[in-house]
């Protein structure tokens, strides 16, 4: 790939990144994805543990941890991010 021409996919879920259901079920889909695409992987996960957005990598995948509010507010940060 050429400079500037990497693919990026972005997944979105309302669980914590460390709900069973995100270890067990979506994180080996979005590596098997990771390996057949070899795309930059972001998930966007909810978080009660901070009231700030939260960046970093995890097992290979960009992280993005948003704080539990109100579903208007979670709307709106992922509109942002997406105008990204």
């Amino acid at each position: 790939m050429s400079k500037g021409s990497y693919k990026k996919i972005l997944f979105i879920t309302q669980w914590p990144y460390n709900d069973a259901l995100i270890q067990t079920y979506t994180l080996p889909y979005i590596s098997i994805i990771k390996d057949i695409t070899q795309a930059y992987c972001y998930l966007i996960a909810v978080t009660q543990q901070s009231n700030k957005i939260k960046v970093s990598r995890r097992k290979g995948v960009i992280l993005i941890e948003l704080p539990v509010s109100g579903g208007s507010l979670l709307l709106r940060w992922m509109l942002n991010i997406l105008a990204i």
